[in-house]
């Protein structure tokens, strides 16, 4: 009987802990390898874990699901950029490690998008800077993810392609994508990504998350998340 009540307590304990974190898979950031999830936002929230006492479950899934489940409490917090059309920016909490973002091209060598429209490439349902996202819907192309866009855009299938600097850092190192270099590379923006929270987060967990969330950025100097990159 007492071995139950202690499994019970040891149970709640654990729970009571527990921080659901919502992201979504999508390499360099967030993949799926030998059974576990690795990537450069794993990294960054194993080092938050480290200095705390609270058990880190990650749900991962594709972006649009993670758009329902914090709609739907079904996660405590979610790490992503704020997106206003997906109506999720009133469950923003506070500003995380984002990117910078480019534009980049195989076929182009400036950004001319108003004498004749253009097609960009975009992970579908993201959100990155106003001109993109008020860019003709039919222009804009859903992408699954950047692997993909990079193969359209060398194949001159994409004119442009929007990519966060993370991405652009780890699969075209030195302005090259395998064995062809970029023919236009421009910075668009900065982009915070932002931590939100549901109702269903505990305002203690939160509080310590926060905590060991501003502690391991002041000690490591982290600015954006292809900082990350240069550890490995």
């Amino acid at each position: 009987m007492h071995k139950y009540l202690l499994i019970l307590t040891l149970s709640l304990v654990c729970q009571a802990n527990e921080l659901k974190i919502g992201l979504f898979e999508l390499y360099p950031y967030v993949y799926r390898s030998q059974g576990s999830y690795h990537g450069v936002m794993i990294d960054f929230l194993n080092e938050v874990n480290h200095q705390t006492d609270l058990k880190f479950v990650y749900k991962v899934t594709p972006y649009p699901r993670l758009i329902e489940s914090l709609k739907n409490d079904q996660v405590d917090i979610g790490i992503l950029y704020p997106n206003s059309m997906a109506g999720i920016d009133k469950q923003k909490l506070f500003p995380t490690l984002g990117n910078q973002n480019y534009i980049i091209s195989f076929k182009h060598k400036k950004l001319d998008l108003h004498l004749m429209p253009k097609t960009i490439g975009i992970i579908r349902g993201a959100s990155y800077s106003n001109f993109v996202d008020d860019y003709p819907k039919k222009y804009k192309i859903p992408l699954k993810n950047y692997e993909i866009g990079i193969k359209m855009v060398k194949a001159k299938r994409l004119d442009y392609l929007m990519i966060p600097s993370t991405v652009l850092y780890s699969l075209c190192p030195m302005k090259v994508c395998g064995n062809s270099k970029l023919t236009f590379v421009e910075p668009v923006n900065e982009k915070k990504n932002w931590v939100h929270a549901t109702k269903l987060a505990k305002p203690k967990i939160l509080k310590k998350f926060r905590a060991a969330h501003d502690f391991v950025l002041k000690k490591q100097g982290y600015q954006h998340l292809h900082d990350l990159l240069n550890r490995k």
